[in-house]
């Protein structure tokens, strides 16, 4: 699940089934692929250049979320020290957050 092509065409490539939260809507994918059942698991590979949908179905679910963030960043850490521009909190990244899970994780 990505938006950067040349990563989707990688994972492709890898035989990865593949998911461009602006072209469509993630949840609705995974309920698609997945015959309405969810993924039993998830992995969270999000990296520090992590992004949320800017366009398609997903990007006014990632804007409310964000909004929510921002709030909830103020209310936990009103005060942040980014050095130089150095430390920066991430956007959330809804597609990944609110996956549709149809059992526990277990590690």
């Amino acid at each position: 699940m990505d938006t950067i092509p040349s990563r989707l065409e990688m994972a492709r490539d890898l035989g990865a089934e593949i998911i461009d939260y602006n072209a469509e809507d993630p949840i609705e994918a995974i309920r698609e692929l997945t015959g309405g059942v969810g993924v039993d698991r998830a992995i969270d590979a999000v990296g520090v250049d992590a992004n949320a949908p800017d366009s398609g179905p997903a990007a006014e679910k990632a804007r409310q979320s964000a909004q929510q963030f921002q709030q909830q960043l103020q209310q936990i850490a009103p005060k942040t020290n980014p050095q130089n521009g150095n430390w920066q909190v991430a956007s959330p990244i809804p597609s990944t957050i609110s996956l549709p899970m149809s059992g526990a994780i277990n590690p």
